[in-house]
């Protein structure tokens, strides 16, 4: 990993740690009135945490020019993914937004 990439990658975890520590000190309460257990909400992120870190680290190491061929059909696939949320019984709407979960 270059020396550049690498201190991106440091700050964003110090952050996203930070984050962490934000969600478990603002949703302790809620969660235990609904879930019978405080950290059910930092559980639940620290799993996202991981996964995205994972995927985080696995983009680090692609290089960028080989998949410089296949941008255009990435773009078509990102492009059917946002509209296939609108359509009705795919996304689910809360809050005013559609999503996928």
């Amino acid at each position: 990993m270059k020396k550049e990439a690498q201190g991106i990658f440091i700050i964003t975890t110090i952050l996203i740690c930070v984050g962490i520590i934000m969600v478990y000190s603002s949703s302790s309460c809620y969660a235990y009135d609904k879930f019978q257990d405080s950290a059910f909400y930092l559980k639940r992120h620290l799993v996202h945490f991981i996964i995205g870190l994972a995927l985080a680290a696995f983009a680090l190491k692609v290089d960028y020019r080989k998949i410089k061929g296949h941008a255009k059909i990435l773009l078509l696939v990102s492009f059917t993914a946002l509209i296939l949320v609108l359509v009705p019984g795919i996304g689910h709407e809360a809050g005013g937004a559609k999503r996928w979960f």
